[in-house]
């Protein structure tokens, strides 16, 4: 059995820990990594061949397509904010990848004012 080099591509990346799929030109999901279907739900099988609605059609270019999708709290977790960044191959097909950037997000929250009470401290 010959193995296409999507096979193999998409093979290297299913147990990475971080959300990855691959689209071709039209949009349509060639494949998707565990981590991906963990953050979306569904199968494998499912997803190939289907266009993410509310995502363009790969965009080709000199500079990865960047965009952030934010999942909501759910089951006592917080909202979880993923920075996705996706590149365009000369066939263009589009391989997308995400980061989970919400402890960067939460830094840059304006800081707490804090109130401090007067003394009669003298040096």
């Amino acid at each position: 059995m010959t193995r296409s080099p999507d096979d193999i591509f998409a093979a290297q990346f299913w147990a990475w820990p971080d959300p990855a799929l691959k689209r071709d030109p039209h949009g349509r999901v060639i494949f998707v990594n565990a981590a991906f279907l963990n953050m979306f739900g569904g199968s494998v099988e499912a997803w190939q061949g289907q266009v993410i609605q509310g995502w363009s059609a790969p965009q080709p270019g000199p500079q990865p397509f960047r965009f952030e999708i934010r999942t909501p709290a759910a089951d006592g977790y917080p909202e979880q904010v993923y920075d996705w960044l996706e590149s365009c191959g000369p066939d263009g097909c589009g391989f997308a990848l995400a980061r989970n950037v919400t402890v960067f997000v939460e830094a840059q929250a304006p800081a707490q004012e804090y109130h401090y009470a007067e003394t009669d401290y003298q040096a």
